[in-house]
């Protein structure tokens, strides 16, 4: 690991304290009113967040799960290389 990614580690846990469990993030998610067979658009910064324990795979995984089969997770994604007019 890197002198870098170790600060990003104790600034993160400074910042943000223990990380987020999934368990966590799908009980406050369903305070929000997320449920099953929804139609989600989420686009959000991971860092305003907090540190989730597995990334960006857990909160991903969290949301499908509360959305079940029935619901359609909509994510935007854009790449700067990919802005060639």
């Amino acid at each position: 690991m890197s002198e870098k990614e170790r600060a990003l580690i104790a600034r993160t846990h400074k910042e943000f304290g223990t990380c987020l469990t999934g368990e966590r993030l799908k009980e406050d998610f369903k305070k929000l009113g997320i449920s099953p067979g929804m139609n989600l658009l989420v686009h959000c910064s991971l860092s305003k967040i907090g540190w989730i324990c597995g990334g960006p795979v857990t909160l991903i995984q969290v949301l499908l799960d509360l959305l079940g089969p029935e619901g359609t997770l909509i994510m935007p994604s854009q790449t700067s290389a990919n802005s060639d007019p």
